[in-house]
């Protein structure tokens, strides 16, 4: 009679395989990032012009370009991991610059799953009245998944 030891190993490794890929870390695993999406009256998604736009720190060091996404039409702008706040600074060829100022509280701490090590949640994520963007019919910034934060201004 043929025995099969090798079928339970394969099981064994297949299940520790397939356990290890679900995501099971609650805190940060990237930058956390804000989606800036702009759009019109109507609700469509609208380019909003700008010809320049960057992040600014603490000290006022700014802190390089970002790009407008060509499929998605919004900004991708990055959370600085390092202070309680972001400026993000808009310059348009024919008026003044607006800025988007957002506050937020880092908590830093271990996950429950010790092997996921120290993770990154921002609470209290919120526009600060000192923007410059007018901004009466938006909504706030609302949390879309654990790293991805999603905020529209409405022209």
């Amino acid at each position: 009679m043929k025995h099969c030891y090798h079928l339970p190993i394969i099981l064994l490794v297949l299940f520790f395989g397939l356990n290890g890929c679900r995501d099971r870390c609650t805190g940060t695993t990237e930058e956390p990032i804000l989606h800036l999406s702009f759009t019109n009256a109507a609700g469509s998604t609208i380019t909003p012009g700008y010809s320049r736009v960057y992040a600014v720190d603490g000290n006022n060091e700014i802190k390089g370009d970002i790009e407008l996404g060509t499929n998605v039409r919004s900004y991708l702008l990055p959370f600085s991991t390092l202070e309680n706040q972001i400026t993000y600074v808009f310059e348009h060829p024919n008026r003044t610059n607006d800025t988007l100022i957002v506050t937020y509280d880092r908590n830093f701490r271990f996950d429950d799953d010790r092997e996921c090590g120290l993770g990154l949640t921002l609470d209290n994520v919120i526009p600060s009245s000192r923007s410059t963007f007018d901004f009466p019919n938006t909504f706030g910034i609302r949390q879309i998944s654990r790293d991805r934060y999603e905020f529209t201004v409405t022209f």
